[in-house]
């Protein structure tokens, strides 16, 4: 009721796939919030021309070290706080090919965004597709937690007058986005 994928072990590859209101407001009483997620993982995953669509929380979300997180060639859109969310990890993340419109429509949400980056580090997103994204396009965020954000590099994706925000931070570069 509360995740479409999670618990996973290390490795996950999900191809083709579908992910379309996973979450609600009864499962995410009492903390659910932390959960609710068409893809939820604290373990490496690897997605590829799949669909994430009005899941409660996020399109997909990689917490706490999860690891190697890629995403390519993939579709979020009407999340309700983010599309992608890389939280508290050392990565690699790679995010490239992807059409990231229209998230953030949850009014509850503490973010609304397209892409999501909170203190994590070695994070590539290039060749996206952003628009319509409640307040951002790309959010990055430092909060003070373990590794911190770093070595994060956004650029070449188009933007369609989604925002970036967090690009003065030390250790975020964003470049060549139109």
């Amino acid at each position: 009721e509360n995740q479409g994928i999670g618990g996973t072990d290390d490795g996950l590859v999900v191809l083709n796939s579908t992910f379309d209101h996973n979450g609600n407001a009864d499962s995410a009483r009492d903390g659910g919030l932390v959960s609710a997620a068409g893809i939820k993982s604290v373990n490496s995953m690897f997605i590829y021309n799949s669909r994430f669509t009005d899941n409660y929380w996020a399109g997909v979300w990689c917490d706490i070290e999860c690891g190697a997180f890629e995403v390519h060639d993939s579709y979020f859109s009407g999340n309700g706080k983010t599309g992608i969310a890389d939280e508290i990890s050392s990565g690699p993340a790679l995010f490239e090919g992807n059409t990231i419109q229209n998230n953030g429509m949850l009014p509850t949400a503490n973010r609304h965004t397209g892409l999501l980056i909170v203190d994590s580090r070695n994070v590539n997103a290039y060749d996206n597709t952003f628009g319509g994204n409640v307040q951002y396009g790309v959010q990055s965020a430092q909060t003070g937690r373990a590794p911190g954000i770093g070595n994060v590099s956004i650029y070449a994706n188009t933007m369609n007058g989604d925002a970036l925000t967090g690009c003065s931070i030390s250790g975020v570069n964003c470049e060549t986005n139109k």
